[in-house]
């Protein structure tokens, strides 16, 4: 009998023991199993991350090839097997290209499109003198959080001097600042100019003018000029290696600039000083040839180390970018001043030095796509009443041949 006990606890222990190890077993299959089941979603968490990331590539890879944002960006990255829930560009800056795939997180990324920049239908390192009472159509490029624009007319780093009256006329459907800009929009009250300056016109931090607009530091202007895009006036300058020489008076300026047109040309870097003459409908011939050229929306200008005037009074599809390289590269001068049709029928007002004057326009001429005014410690001046359009995508074919989209650091992952 005693036996049989023996043998019986002997059993029930050997049970207990296979339990207790049926136990550990199970606990640790549930440990493993739940291992596994969380390797396996971040597996699909991973594979949706990077199918967003795709989205993000394939987006950027669309716009940097057609040199804008199409309307079907979703559709056609879908078109190559990329089927995003969300992707979308950002309408204001920082540009951005956001991107959702099913339940993951959303995910942006900043970019700097061909033609983004600061704001500012007049963006100057010049002083700046208005001598009038002018109305212009604003920029817009960001909004508040109301969703109202902070529209911009001047961006300023020196002085600001106004003998009569600056004002942003607003957001107008019938004159939008960009073709695809949405209907019905306002300036926000804090930048919008009526009788008081407000917001839209500012002394902004030095920033590069040059760098903003071209994606070249101002240092490498050089570079530029040479690099192929530009056409250049005069002809036969110098090569890349070798000095330029003093710049001069560049003469029939305004036919220079209409053969450039009608030779395809839509880049201009003029080396010298210019003058575009009413009395010989420089202007009005200039805006002909574009319009006579199918290939051609506007015109970016370059004039480098040299006077500008005008005393047209027709507006120009056109963006004027002044330019003195170095103080030493050119001195404005009475004598120079005194050969410019602008000062012979408009004299320069009194008390304004000639000798640091570089920008006159003495009429109603108005560059359409703006004015970058880049010669430090020197004066431009705006001398008459007038009303400007401001349309900001008429330089865009352009500013696309020496821009490119690309990735802005630091927005995401940078490697």
């Amino acid at each position: 009998m005693r036996f049989r006990v023996q043998g019986a606890a002997s059993l029930l222990i050997t049970s207990l023991l296979l339990l207790l190890i049926l136990v550990v077993t199970l606990s640790n299959y549930k440990r493993v199993f739940y291992q596994i089941k969380r390797a396996q979603n971040e597996v699909w968490a991973q594979q949706k991350f990077w199918l967003t990331e795709s989205a993000l590539e394939c987006a950027f890879s669309i716009i940097s090839i057609m040199k804008k944002i199409p309307d079907d960006l979703k559709q056609q990255c879908q078109a190559v097997g990329i089927d995003a829930d969300t992707l979308t560009v950002s309408q204001t800056l920082p540009t951005a290209i956001i991107a959702k795939v099913s339940n993951n997180k959303q995910i942006s990324k900043q970019l700097r499109l061909y033609n983004d920049r600061y704001a500012g239908i007049i963006q100057s390192r010049s002083d700046l003198v208005f001598n009038g009472d002018f109305s212009f159509t604003p920029d817009a490029r960001q909004t508040n959080e109301e969703g109202d624009w902070l529209c911009k007319l001047v961006s300023y780093q020196a002085n600001l001097w106004l003998n009569g009256q600056l004002t942003n006329h607003n957001l107008d459907n019938s004159t939008p600042p960009y073709s695809d800009f949405p209907a019905d929009q306002t300036c926000a009250d804090t930048h919008w100019t009526q009788s008081v300056l407000q917001s839209d016109i500012t002394n902004d931090e030095n920033y590069d003018l040059f760098m903003d607009r071209f994606d070249v530091p101002r240092s490498k202007w050089k570079q530029l000029m040479y690099g192929g895009a530009f056409y250049q006036i005069p002809q036969g300058l110098p090569d890349f290696d070798n000095v330029l020489p003093p710049s001069t008076e560049i003469v029939d300026c305004g036919s220079k600039i209409v053969a450039a047109i009608e030779a395809n040309h839509d880049l201009i870097w003029l080396y010298g000083s210019c003058d575009l003459k009413q009395s010989e409908l420089d202007v009005v011939n200039i805006e002909l040839a574009i319009e006579a050229n199918s290939t051609i929306e506007g015109i970016i200008v370059v004039v480098q180390d040299g006077l500008f005037s005008t005393n047209s009074e027709q507006s120009l599809r056109a963006l004027i970018y002044q330019i003195v390289t170095e103080p030493s590269a050119f001195t404005p001068s009475e004598a120079l001043w005194s050969a410019t049709e602008a000062h012979q029928l408009s004299p320069v007002p009194l008390g304004l030095d000639l000798s640091q004057l570089i920008f006159y326009q003495s009429n109603r001429f108005y560059a359409q796509a703006g004015y970058v005014l880049d010669s430090p410690n020197l004066t431009a001046l705006f001398s008459a009443d007038m009303n400007g359009l401001f349309k900001g995508d008429l330089i865009d074919v352009p500013l696309s041949k020496i821009r490119d989209t690309r990735w802005v650091i630091g927005s995401w992952r940078d490697f």
